[in-house]
């Protein structure tokens, strides 16, 4: 067999070894000769200028200075406003110390002093070099504070890393003497950031560390009342919505603020930073007039202009187990007659709130006006169908009713749950259950 395959191999040309190959010839890659157009004039080369000079910090923010301290230096600006002075929809004089006691009773965790006054507020917010842990440094730290009818708004800029603790060390003297901190997502971020910047510079505070002052985070108050009715409750989304505040082209978005910073440490070119100063300002006059919106609200929720802010705040009662103020709510809210989805979501938490206290008689119409609702195939309705369908087996026993509320289930989970076979199969044992009730 080899040997036929020899010969067939053979007689195809098919030769063993490379000796018989030829070498292969060079191959010469011409290059074309491209020759540029003479000029009919001769090609002037411009002189180089050189750059313009750059403006110093005192020279963009005239009413700065700086500050020195035992610690060090570091640069400040100072800007006072009134409490006149209208801040989109509301004065600062909005904030109302009339209404500081609502902080402790909506949320006595808290820890708000009673009696407090306005000028024991300290408002902060920083501005930070990035999100890295142990690494962030917050190279601007703004403060607001109240003195009778004047607004102080002080940020301590850090014109290097070096500037970090003489501003802290400013920051300590300001919150000795204003323990009242209040923040916006200063739970999570700002007061732990200044806490461990705090423990690094080995600066301590009379009062101990800043997570252990009286502390109003605004974030989870907005998300309170908010949340039902805006899609973001970020302090930009409530200016807009809540605060009716336009920022002007001067502000940059908080993730450019790192690399602003970064470009200043490198440049020495301070021209961007009045943005940061711009946004860091705004952020402290929003804090102050968004605080006096918030505490209007709870003091008095039931002047409030929309239903959804009403749900937001009966929904943190309820959590909080105060059954009777969020029933007192929900029902102001109804009274506005909403449009029928946000009227079914309050209808919806309002008899739930009933059912919690074993007052199922009286939460009935709000299921039923709910069912009634299935056409819409809205997830509520078989829900509310069920309870209906639970309130006639077991304590208003009328199994003809009970079937009846059960069967619209059905039907509308069918439609707007086709895939949710748990659901079906639970409403169709509870049917076939109800149906041999009744034969009995």
């Amino acid at each position: 067999m080899a040997k036929d395959l020899r010969q067939k191999l053979k007689r195809l040309g098919v030769q063993k070894g490379t000796h018989h190959l030829k070498p292969a010839e060079p191959v010469h890659h011409k290059r074309k000769l491209i020759v540029p157009p003479i000029s009919p004039e001769p090609v002037t080369i411009p002189e180089s200028q050189e750059a313009p000079p750059q403006l110093s910090l005192s020279q963009i923010f005239p009413k700065g200075y700086i500050a020195k301290n035992s610690h060090g230096a570091c640069f400040i600006v100072d800007q006072h406003y009134p409490m006149s002075y209208q801040h989109g929809r509301f004065p600062l004089s909005h904030l109302d110390k009339r209404y500081l006691h609502t902080i402790q009773d909506i949320d006595s965790t808290i820890a708000w002093p009673k009696n407090s006054s306005l000028e024991t507020i300290l408002f902060i917010d920083t501005e930070t070099t990035g999100l890295r842990g142990a690494g962030t440094i917050p190279f601007m730290i703004g403060v607001a504070f109240i003195d009778g009818q004047t607004v102080t708004v002080r940020q301590f800029f850090l014109r290097n890393h070096a500037d970090e603790s003489a501003a802290l060390f400013f920051l300590a003297q300001l919150v000795d003497q204003r323990p009242n901190l209040v923040t916006f997502n200063g739970r999570s971020f700002d007061i732990p950031v200044l806490d461990g910047r705090l423990f690094m510079n080995r600066i301590e505070l009379s009062r101990g560390e800043l997570g252990d002052h009286a502390h109003l985070d605004l974030l989870l108050l907005s998300r309170r009342l908010w949340r039902e009715r805006f899609p973001s409750c970020a302090l930009g989304a409530l200016e807009n919505n809540v605060l009716g505040i336009q920022r002007t082209h001067d502000d940059v978005p908080s993730h450019f603020i790192p690399v602003i910073y970064n470009d200043y440490l490198h440049s020495g070119d301070p021209s961007r930073i009045s943005n940061v100063f711009y946004h860091n300002n705004i952020d402290m006059i929003s804090m102050i007039t968004l605080m006096g919106q918030v505490l209007h609200l709870l003091s008095d929720p039931e002047k409030s202009a929309h239903p959804l802010e009403l749900l937001g705040l009966a929904k943190w009662l309820v959590r909080q187990k105060r059954y009777s103020e969020a029933e007192t709510i929900l029902n102001a809210a109804l009274k506005q007659n909403p449009p029928p989805a946000p009227a079914q979501i309050i209808m919806d938490v309002l008899a739930g709130l009933l059912k919690k206290q074993d007052r199922r008689a009286e939460a009935r119409p709000y299921w039923e006006k709910i069912a009634q609702a299935g056409a819409s195939q809205h997830p509520s309705s078989i829900l509310a169908c069920i309870e209906l369908a639970k309130f006639y087996e077991w304590h208003d026993v009328d199994l003809e009713n009970a079937a009846k509320w059960t069967t619209l289930a059905y039907d509308i989970a069918q439609k707007s749950d086709p895939y949710n076979r748990p659901l079906h199969s639970e409403l169709k044992h509870r049917k076939t259950r109800i149906t041999s009730k009744q034969k009995v």
